[in-house]
């Protein structure tokens, strides 16, 4: 099952989308890569940004920030990179 998200913006198109994740981190470089029918991971300037995603659902695209699972959460403590 994954991880529920909380909603950070939403937007009618991936454009609309972008624009407002743009907002969000006051930047121009947004990139969405799909990685599922339904989901995108977002990347800006500085790359991956692990923790948000953009998830389509009921008709609009939903910026969401992820949380971090137990074993991630385990992991970055073990192996800080």
């Amino acid at each position: 099952m994954a991880a529920k998200g909380k909603l950070l913006a939403s937007a009618p198109s991936l454009d609309g989308i972008k624009e407002m994740i743009g907002k969000y981190w006051y930047s121009k470089e947004i990139v969405l890569q799909k990685t599922s029918d339904d989901t995108w991971s977002v990347a800006n300037g500085k790359g991956l940004q692990k923790g948000y995603k953009v998830v389509l659902k009921g008709g609009r695209y939903r910026f969401e920030e992820v949380p971090e699972t137990k074993a991630e959460s385990l992991l970055a403590r073990i192996d800080p990179k």
